[in-house]
């Protein structure tokens, strides 16, 4: 599939005109394919391109801010809303909603499942933006003389969508969060050894590379978790 399908097919839709305008950037590359490069066209191309980054990344922030206060408020709620431990044995995320189907816990849990949802599609985001970054970067070297990949994608870096440390952390508190929910909500002996909903701000959710705060970390194949900044290959 062409990447201007794919990311068009990944959007979250109700962001659709929020992600990098891959076709749009595509159209400033066609008098390179051509043949047809002097300056302006490349001032251009890299005008366009510095528009759509920063519109991404204003975007990201203003949704960051959204998430962290909505977060704070459901934290309130969570503190204030009462509920015995489940007596039913649950598996799963599902199980333990029906379990309190119809209670204030239950509405709770379902909101709290709606966020992470939607905290997970703000990851997304960031992580389809920087591959446009890449791939329409990339097309660009393979017709002219300037190079702007290496240069493009360090500038994406320091951005506040891919490094920032307080979407970082609001990761680590949605997965604190969770673990303070099952270790309440399930009954001790029902959760795997070692997992007590106490240490969720300890090792955890540090960086084992840069000993930080995880930021925007990323979950390898054999469990461990880095920082997106510090374990992405174009880093230096």
């Amino acid at each position: 599939m062409k990447f201007g399908k794919y990311i068009k097919s990944m959007a979250h839709p109700a962001w659709a005109d929020k992600y990098v305008d891959y076709k749009l950037l595509k159209t400033y590359l066609k008098p390179f394919e051509a043949g047809a490069v002097n300056q302006e066209y490349e001032d251009l191309f890299l005008s366009c391109l510095h528009a759509e980054i920063n519109k991404v990344d204003a975007f990201f922030t203003a949704k960051e801010t959204e998430f962290l206060q909505e977060q704070r408020s459901f934290w309130d709620k969570v503190r204030h809303t009462k509920a015995e431990p489940c007596k039913k044995i649950c598996t799963t995320r599902q199980e333990l909603i029906a379990a309190f189907d119809g209670t204030e816990m239950g509405e709770v849990l379902e909101c709290f499942v709606a966020f992470t949802s939607k905290v997970e599609t703000l990851r997304d985001f960031v992580m389809l933006n920087l591959q446009a970054v890449v791939k329409i970067t990339k097309k660009h070297d393979k017709h002219s003389d300037t190079y702007l990949q290496t240069d493009l994608v360090q500038q994406v870096h320091m951005r506040n969508f891919f490094r920032s440390k307080k979407f970082g952390e609001l990761i680590a508190d949605v997965e604190a969060l969770a673990m303070h929910l099952i270790s309440h909500l399930v009954a001790w002996d029902e959760l795997p050894d070692g997992w007590d909903g106490k240490t969720a701000c300890g090792a955890g959710f540090q960086c084992p590379i840069c000993l930080e705060h995880l930021c925007n970390p990323i979950l390898l194949p054999c469990g461990h978790r880095f920082s997106l900044p510090t374990s992405h290959p174009h880093r230096h």
